[in-house]
């Protein structure tokens, strides 16, 4: 499953990152990479930094966390969001929510 933990990153200042955090049951004993998707409407590698869709949740953790910083860009736009939602894989099952918003907050 996925849940937003912070809802809102902005262009200015730099540092306020919104973030996504996938959970895990079960076993903690391997590593797990959690593949996901992104859509809404902002711009992956345009209006935040380049996500690569996958998440890992370390050894002996239940979460991993999507951090989605925005780039301070010139052009007026009013927010914008990117949603991430996790990919099915055979490696685990997905539970819900299977989605998670950041709303990114620009400045101009």
């Amino acid at each position: 499953r996925i849940q937003t933990v912070d809802a809102i990153a902005s262009e200015v200042p730099a540092n306020d990152t919104g973030r996504l955090r996938a959970t895990r049951t079960g076993c903690t004993e391997l590593a797990l990479t959690v593949r996901y998707t992104l859509s809404g409407t902002a711009t992956n590698g345009a209006d935040y930094q380049q996500l690569q869709g996958l998440v890992s949740v370390p050894v002996g953790s239940t979460n991993g966390n999507i951090i989605v910083r925005a780039i301070n860009d010139t052009t007026p736009e009013g927010d914008e969001t990117a949603i991430a939602t996790l990919a099915p894989n055979a490696n685990y099952t997905v539970g819900n929510p299977n989605s998670g918003t950041v709303t990114i907050r620009s400045n101009e």
